[in-house]
C-alpha cells in the first residue's frame, strides 16, 4: 500500500469500517510512513471532537418498524406490467 491507496481509507479506517485485510495492509503502511501516521491522527482528534460536540439523539421508536414496513412492501411488490416481454 502507497499513500495513494492509504488516503481513501484512512476516514473508514478511523470509523473501524476497513475489512481485516485492508486494516492490516493500512497499519503496515502506517508503520512505514510518518506522513499518513501523523494524518490520521489529525483526523482522528477532529472524529474525536465531533463525537463530542454532536448530541446523539434517540431516534423515535416507530421509525425502524415504519422504515422496514416500507422495506417489505417493496421487496413483495409483483414487477410493474412495463415489462420487456410486453414489448416484443
Amino acid at each position: 500500500m502507497n499513500c495513494a491507496t492509504a488516503k481513501p481509507l484512512m476516514d473508514l479506517h478511523i470509523l473501524g469500517a476497513l475489512s481485516v485485510t485492508e486494516y492490516a495492509a493500512f497499519e503496515r503502511h502506517l508503520a512505514e510512513c510518518p506522513w499518513c501516521l501523523r494524518l490520521r491522527a489529525a483526523k482522528q482528534l477532529i472524529a474525536s471532537v465531533m463525537r463530542r460536540a454532536i448530541p446523539q439523539l434517540e431516534p423515535p421508536g416507530h421509525l425502524r418498524s415504519r422504515i422496514m414496513a416500507e422495506v417489505n412492501r417493496d421487496a413483495i411488490k409483483p414487477p410493474s406490467s412495463s415489462g420487456v416481454a410486453e414489448t416484443l
